[in-house]
């Protein structure tokens, strides 16, 4: 009786968390001894397995399987960002390798984050992203496997990029001239940008950047970065960056990029000459222009504000140098950019 007894109650903490669920025949299990116990709890537990835990399994690994069969995007090798990065010599690692004994709480202690945020990993030598946080999903409104430094590129405010290029550049400056390849990974980057989110609006966000690995020579390997929707405390970006030393490092803070004596001996990287490289975005725009489409009918096509639009115009007669539009039009037809 006692057996039967424990049996019972068994059998009925089993089933207790699954209520609702149809189990068949086994919604009415009744006492029958050991034998039928066993038998029982054995066809239970392969239900819950088969229907809860190996489907998560199942996933867990296509997700595995998807990050180590992933090619690096190609869509970076004419990037002007990539390109001010290569500039820089002995800048970026040769190639990749794996993170070892990496704790992503530890590097996340030393970086201020006062308001929605998503973090990435990005892997210096293919210009690609290990890693990307689902947090980016309700930040940006874009999927981790969609996001490429191009796709960075379409979401910065036109007015931005030259900021940001300059950014990179004294960015690279100060890793590869300044501070000595030991410590490198001892400094945060911090700066300011404007970045279109899901609504289509432009907010501001902080920039914070940590190398989390470099080579014996202090090449960037892998580079830990947060970006963090801090429009509900400021709209207005001062264009200032600034070194954070950690561990007892001296800091560089509120530097001008603009100005000609940022750091000693820095020569910014002339992208003025080159053929320029518009983005996805832009490229779509001139292809629009060069079929006679006017400001309204791109803004409908591409589903933009005309200010957008406009905005965009502007950023590309500035970056290639035309008097306007049909200039622009004639000059990438030439360059066989549309």
């Amino acid at each position: 009786m006692n057996q039967s007894l424990r049996t019972y109650q068994s059998e009925n903490e089993l089933k207790a968390p699954y209520k609702g669920h149809n189990f068949g025949r086994f919604n009415h299990l009744t006492t029958k001894g050991w034998e039928d116990s066993v038998e029982i709890c054995s066809t239970l537990l392969f239900k819950i397995a088969s229907e809860y835990i190996l489907p998560v399994i199942s996933a867990a690994s296509r997700q595995f399987s998807e990050l180590a069969n992933r090619k690096p995007s190609m869509h970076n090798k004419d990037n002007p960002i990539v390109e001010v990065w290569k500039s820089h010599r002995n800048y970026l690692a040769k190639h990749s390798t794996e993170l070892e004994d990496f704790r992503l709480a530890d590097y996340l202690a030393n970086i201020f984050c006062p308001g929605p945020f998503y973090y990435y990993i990005l892997d210096s030598a293919t210009q690609s992203f290990d890693i990307v946080s689902d947090s980016i999903i309700s930040v940006l409104g874009l999927l981790p496997g969609d996001f490429t430094i191009d796709a960075f590129l379409e979401r910065l405010h036109p007015e931005d990029l030259d900021f940001f290029i300059r950014c990179e550049d004294v960015v690279g400056h100060f890793l590869t001239k300044v501070v000595g390849s030991e410590l490198i990974t001892k400094y945060k980057v911090s700066f300011c940008l404007r970045k279109r989110i899901t609504d289509g609006s432009y907010n501001l966000f902080l920039m914070q950047s940590i190398a989390i690995k470099t080579t014996d020579d202090g090449a960037l390997v892998k580079v830990l970065g947060t970006q963090t929707n801090i429009n509900h405390i400021t709209t207005e970006n001062n264009k200032k960056i600034s070194f954070i030393g950690l561990e007892g490092n001296p800091s560089f803070l509120e530097m001008d990029v603009f100005d000609d004596n940022v750091f000693e001996n820095f020569t910014p990287y002339d992208y003025s000459s080159r053929v320029y490289q518009f983005t996805n975005r832009e490229l779509q725009i001139l292809k629009l222009l060069a079929r006679g489409s006017s400001t309204e009918d791109i803004a409908v096509k591409l589903n933009l504000s005309t200010q957008t639009v406009n905005t965009h115009r502007k950023n590309m007669l500035r970056k290639s140098g035309a008097k306007n539009s049909l200039e622009m039009v004639a000059q990438a037809i030439r360059n066989g950019q549309c």
